[in-house]
């Protein structure tokens, strides 16, 4: 038989649930079925700005608050 090839593999907020060693075989067989010069777009959260958006909330005094930072920090990873 003949295997499977795709010119294209997107993935979109998905790597960043899984462990490691899954992530790795996802991009392992990701990598496999490509035809040659495909292409494999991931897309994922930028933890970094999560992270200094996370910690300017937590900065601000309580009062002008209308959430807490965790909430934030939880709804932009979501």
């Amino acid at each position: 038989y003949a295997p499977i090839t795709v010119a294209v593999v997107y993935s979109s907020h998905t790597i960043e649930h899984l462990y490691r060693q899954e992530a790795l075989i996802f991009l392992r067989e990701a990598f496999q079925i490509l035809k040659p010069g495909g292409a494999c777009r991931i897309v994922t959260a930028d933890l970094a700005a999560i992270v200094e958006c996370y910690l300017q909330h937590r900065a601000k005094p309580l009062e002008p608050k209308t959430r807490a930072s965790s909430d934030l920090m939880m709804e932009m990873l979501i």
